[in-house]
């Protein structure tokens, strides 16, 4: 598991789940210099293809461009590892613009779902 200022990240062998929780604003992809090495670290572990993803990103606040860019690069290799589902919480109706912008760019938005509580997210990655 991956923890600090900016995100927790964290795989669920038994669900074959990766957990990602996005805090706060991010004023640089400079700030997360180790976010693409603690992906491939979980992407590692991750049964591949077939896993799923709860992203919560209710404390997210729209970043600016390259931090955008460093997610759709992350997103891309989500997409290019065979992602199944990927359950997005999101707290405000900008977070959800912002959110479906980046899944767009990235090619993520067919596997996505945008959710208003973890509850109802886990519940349809449960769902096979």
């Amino acid at each position: 598991m991956y923890t600090n200022d900016y995100y927790d990240l964290s795989y669920d062998r038994a669900k074959n789940q990766i957990n990602w929780k996005v805090k706060g604003f991010w004023k640089s992809a400079q700030e997360v210099p180790d976010m693409e090495k603690h992906w491939d670290s979980i992407f590692a572990q991750a049964k591949k293809p077939g896993y799923n993803i709860l992203g919560d990103v209710t404390e997210m606040k729209p970043p600016p461009q390259d931090v955008q860019d460093l997610h759709q690069k992350v997103q891309a290799k989500i997409v290019q590892l065979g992602v199944h589902k990927l359950a997005v919480i999101v707290g405000s109706a900008l977070t959800d613009m912002t959110v479906k912008h980046i899944g767009k760019k990235s090619g993520l938005t067919q596997m996505t779902r945008n959710f208003a509580d973890k509850a109802s997210g886990q519940a349809w990655l449960n769902e096979r």
